[in-house]
């Protein structure tokens, strides 16, 4: 499994295939040709808007990553397209909530708050034997990454509404420009409660 899907035999990488290795059907292509439509069933096949599907190898994108070629003139070639037509510049808003506590026992109320918050990008980061960690040294640092400060600051009541005062160590607020979102991690201007 690739991004947690099942890989399957992607119809519009198969139609490329059998356009580029000039075929007239999947069941013409080699094993090894056939092997490259195989993708994570999710993956969706990326041109520009001014490009002609039907002439140019297309990106592949799986969740928030591109796949890109190896070699370095291609690779130049799609990342440009990449960054011209397929990401935005928008704002995020981040948290991160320190936590004194063991990952583990705060997993349940973590994956409800992720459930009612689908829009928003959350990480979930366990230290051990952490000099700032609680009991026997456990830290937990969750971050938080949305598009809309509300909704970002909504989040973050939520997490700790499910987490004992006297285990929340930090938390701290910023932003940061960021072209196409989600990017993992946590950062930019800090501001401590």
């Amino acid at each position: 499994d690739t991004f947690n899907q099942r890989m399957a035999l992607n119809p519009s990488m198969a139609a490329t295939l059998v356009r580029k290795f000039n075929v007239t059907s999947a069941e013409e292509l080699e094993a090894s040709q056939r092997k490259m439509a195989m993708l994570p069933e999710m993956a969706r096949l990326r041109t520009a808007p001014t490009e002609n599907p039907e002439e140019v190898w297309p990106i592949l994108q799986c969740e928030n990553v591109f796949v890109l070629p190896g070699v370095p003139q291609f690779f130049e070639q799609k990342l440009g397209t990449i960054c011209d037509h397929f990401l935005t510049q928008r704002q995020i808003y981040m948290s991160k909530i320190a936590i004194a506590a063991e990952e583990s026992t705060i997993a349940a109320h973590l994956n409800r708050v992720v459930e009612e918050y689908p829009g928003v990008a959350f990480g979930s980061y366990p230290y051990f034997n952490h000099p700032d960690g609680g009991v026997d040294g456990f830290l937990t640092i969750v971050t938080i990454e949305s598009v809309s400060e509300g909704t970002a600051q909504s989040a973050v009541e939520a997490v700790l509404k499910g987490v004992d005062d006297d285990l929340v160590l930090t938390v701290e607020h910023g932003n940061n420009n960021s072209g196409g979102g989600g990017s993992g991690g946590s950062g930019g201007d800090g501001d401590k409660e």
